[in-house]
């Protein structure tokens, strides 16, 4: 019996140690996700002068 107890102790704690690491990773691939957006945002803000009137206004 506190055989069986030790190793659902040390399961739990593996388990608990993959969810930390898949956490990291979520926050990794936010941080990545959030910097593609900025520099994709940035491209397009540089190649669109939004002073300049759309080519065929109303045409959305």
């Amino acid at each position: 019996m506190v055989t069986l107890f030790a190793w659902l102790r040390q399961d739990i704690k593996a388990q608990g140690e993959r969810i930390d690491e898949q956490g990291r990773d979520i926050k990794r691939l936010l941080s990545d996700a959030a910097a593609l957006k900025a520099t994709v945002e940035t491209f397009f803000r540089l190649r669109v002068d939004p002073h300049r009137p759309p080519d065929n206004p109303g045409a959305d």
